[in-house]
């Protein structure tokens, strides 16, 4: 299990402090297009998606060839990667959507204190990469699970971090 652990959560960790930094910096401004900003917001970008996406591809190509997983994922790695990456973003919008209907707008938490929007802020990108990543390596639903609750403790750890360190305006 601890390696389905290091696979998902190391490279998407280290591709989304290096991403917020990015975004902090304003680098890569030309990519800086909201994906559509009257249905998602202007803070899902092609930008986001993209950077997100190649970013998670090396951290991911990385990480396997450091923890020795590189040969048993081979040629598949960093097609896996990529993809996790994508699902990282792209699972975001639903949620965005939703809360662009209900009137909160982008970057905002629907009330004080840590809401349901905190939570399915955290939980939509948690739950896009857990079910891609279980397919596309052929895992169970249980292991899904297992990957998919501590992904949300980590992502609330590391957003905390972010704001700490002034790198993201909120959790």
């Amino acid at each position: 299990m601890s390696k389905h652990f290091i696979l998902t959560y190391l490279p998407l960790l280290l591709t989304n402090v290096l991403h917020m930094w990015m975004v902090k910096w304003d680098w890569l401004s030309p990519l800086k297009i909201p994906v559509n900003e009257r249905l998602f917001g202007k803070n899902k970008t092609w930008r986001g998606i993209f950077l997100v996406a190649i970013l998670n591809l090396l951290f991911f190509s990385a990480v396997a060839l450091a923890f020795g997983y590189w040969n048993e994922l081979s040629p598949e790695a960093p097609v896996l990667g990529l993809s996790l990456g994508l699902a990282y973003s792209l699972s975001e919008l639903p949620n965005s959507f939703l809360k662009r209907r209900l009137g909160i707008a982008p970057g905002q938490k629907s009330g004080p204190g840590l809401s349901w929007s905190v939570f399915s802020d955290r939980a939509d990108s948690a739950l896009g990469v857990c079910w891609v990543y279980c397919w596309m390596m052929n895992l169970d639903v249980t292991t899904g699970a297992i990957l998919f609750f501590p992904a949300l403790l980590v992502h609330l750890f590391f957003s905390a971090v972010l704001v700490a360190l002034k790198v993201k305006e909120q959790i």
